[in-house]
């Protein structure tokens, strides 16, 4: 929605899988429900900017609508927390990423981005990180904020995001999901405690012909 506030002159179109969108929109945004793994609604070459953000762990593969010259951007958390030093947290983050790499769906793919567009054809590809804190305990009124959100997505997605795979891959209780998840988010909440990840940015463009250097 602020892509299209920004960017009135742009046809905006949001995607997702589930019916969470809002009721109200800008005038140049319109709403999808749909697979993005599937074949697309829309024809080959058809967005000029396609932009995805805390997919790890939810695709596997696809074909995209992308036109020549148009770019992609992929913007998500590293998923790659040492659980030796925060161990609840730590585990949650291990013990899911086993469970999703059975599943074919590995959460730890940001750091692999930049080699999968190189491969995928795509040019001028950039890559820049940034610290991700996961709760508000930095003093930079930015990093503060993004804390802010983060926990709040951490809160919200800590139990959803592990029940299926580690009760259907790994063998677990949903009793021992629920305090893996709570003992989680008791720490992420503590003041004092310092908890941030690595955000990763990714940009690529595709070229006008698909052999282009």
């Amino acid at each position: 929605m602020d892509f299209a506030d920004m960017h009135p002159e742009s046809e905006v179109v949001g995607n997702d899988i589930s019916p969470i969108q809002p009721s109200w929109a800008p005038s140049n945004l319109t709403f999808e429900l749909d697979d993005v793994e599937e074949a697309w609604m829309h024809p080959e070459g058809h967005f000029d900017y396609i932009h995805m953000r805390s997919l790890s762990g939810n695709i596997a593969g696809g074909r995209i609508s992308l036109a020549p010259r148009g770019w992609i951007e992929f913007q998500d958390y590293g998923c790659d927390l040492p659980n030796d030093q925060i161990p609840a947290v730590g585990r949650w983050f291990v013990s899911c990423e086993a469970a999703a790499v059975k599943f074919g769906r590995r959460l730890t793919i940001a750091k692999d981005m930049e080699k999968f567009f190189k491969e995928a054809g795509f040019v001028d590809v950039r890559v820049w990180k940034e610290i991700w804190p996961l709760s508000a305990w930095p003093k930079d009124k930015t990093l503060k904020e993004i804390g802010k959100w983060a926990l709040l997505g951490c809160i919200d997605t800590a139990f959803p995001s592990a029940i299926m795979l580690l009760t259907k891959l790994e063998g677990w209780m949903e009793h021992e999901v629920r305090r893996l998840c709570d003992d989680a988010i008791e720490e992420l909440t503590k003041r004092k405690q310092r908890f941030y990840g690595k955000a990763w940015f990714i940009l690529g463009r595709r070229p006008e012909k698909d052999k282009e250097t």
